[in-house]
């Protein structure tokens, strides 16, 4: 397992072109002439970029914009079978019992808006544990990572004051956590925000 995780991320590094780092290593294989960078032992991280480019990060951020918007289509539905009931009602105020049927569509109204207004929280709940998971198994991953690698010190970006890109190794992760859970839809953990807030799916992609 160290051994794939190691791979996988010294690929990465490569991937993204060696000029990022200037100091290189040979492997003990010297007849392919294949050098590998060396890595600073003090490295930066700005989990929020490393969440934000990633695959997992972006399938996050389409999916909250789509189930939003879906439940804004959901919004106006409601809001016009309200405003046509509450139309109905006021065409029946001589009705002898117009108070009791006006109180049962205010609370009608009242418990509908309770409804969409929690399904949003829902959303928004979702969009933070989803933050959440994904940071947890990048910190699993740097926990191993700094053992492999032999990193001295590992800071997050918004912990420094200035530091050089050298130090950088942000982009190398977004790449490197691609490689090992692509967009999250496949993670035991993965929940559908449009199930979890009841929310018909209307828009055209998912």
């Amino acid at each position: 397992m160290i051994q794939l995780i190691q791979r996988v991320f010294l690929g990465c590094v490569l991937g993204l072109g060696l000029s990022s780092f200037p100091i290189y290593s040979q492997t003990q294989n010297s007849d392919r002439n294949l050098y590998l960078p060396v890595l600073p032992s003090v490295v930066v991280i700005n989990t929020d970029l490393i969440y934000t480019n990633s695959n997992y990060g972006q399938r996050v951020s389409r999916q909250a914009a789509r189930v939003l918007s879906d439940l804004k289509i959901e919004n106006e539905v409601k809001s016009a079978q309200l405003a046509q009931e509450e139309e109905q009602l006021v065409n029946m105020k001589q009705e002898p019992d117009f108070k009791e049927l006006a109180k049962k569509f205010d609370d009608k109204a009242a418990r509908v808006r309770l409804e969409q207004d929690q399904k949003e929280f829902l959303i928004n709940s979702w969009n933070a544990t989803e933050q959440a998971v994904f940071n947890q198994i990048l910190f699993q991953f740097m926990n191993q990572l700094t053992q492999i690698m032999d990193f001295q010190l590992v800071l997050t970006h918004d912990s420094v004051f200035w530091h050089s890109e050298l130090l950088d190794i942000s982009d190398i992760l977004v790449s490197f956590m691609n490689e090992q859970i692509g967009d999250g839809t496949e993670l035991e953990s993965y929940a559908d925000p449009w199930e979890i807030a009841d929310i018909e799916k209307t828009s055209i992609a998912q």
